[in-house]
């Protein structure tokens, strides 16, 4: 093999290990073809987000489709996660049915704090994948604040 030849080979190997490097670090950005992050809760965190989740299901004066709305799946795992466009398009689909069916104010501002972090993940940037993972750990809080300000309501 030529000089020439393994220069070029080794030019297009190092553009595509930096490539996927930088989708790894940045993988919600312009260059990612395939956006997906892994989210892991907090184990206390997705055990508090599932006991309220459950007696919001278990509450008679509850709306099922509130209740479900807000009792997320994947805010209840404390295992990893893999979260991509469609993962949270659902999230903001569920945030938008529990604020439709909800008129208390105070779990009202948790929701649409939640949405405005939701955005910011949604909007392809240049942020790390850790920057987005405390991104969805404030979403968790958000619905997991909300659905105290409901129980605490009804």
């Amino acid at each position: 093999m030529k000089t020439s030849t393994v220069n070029k080979v080794s030019m297009v190997l190092a553009i595509i290990c930096f490539y996927f490097g930088l989708t790894w670090l940045f993988p919600m950005s312009h260059i990612s073809f395939s956006p997906v992050i892994t989210f892991e809760s907090e184990a206390q965190t997705a055990k508090d987000f599932k006991t309220l989740a459950e007696a919001l299901l278990d509450n008679d004066n509850v709306e099922k489709d509130v209740a479900e709305a807000l009792g997320q799946p994947w805010g209840m795992q404390s295992s990893p996660i893999a979260m991509n466009d469609k993962s949270l398009d659902y999230i903001e689909e569920q945030l938008n049915i529990a604020l439709a069916g909800i008129t208390d104010e105070a779990t009202t501002k948790e929701l649409k704090a939640a949405k405005r972090d939701l955005a910011v993940i949604q909007q392809r940037s240049w942020k790390t994948r850790y920057t987005i993972q405390d991104y969805i750990a404030n979403i968790q809080e958000h619905v997991l604040k909300a659905m105290e300000a409901y129980n605490k309501s009804l």
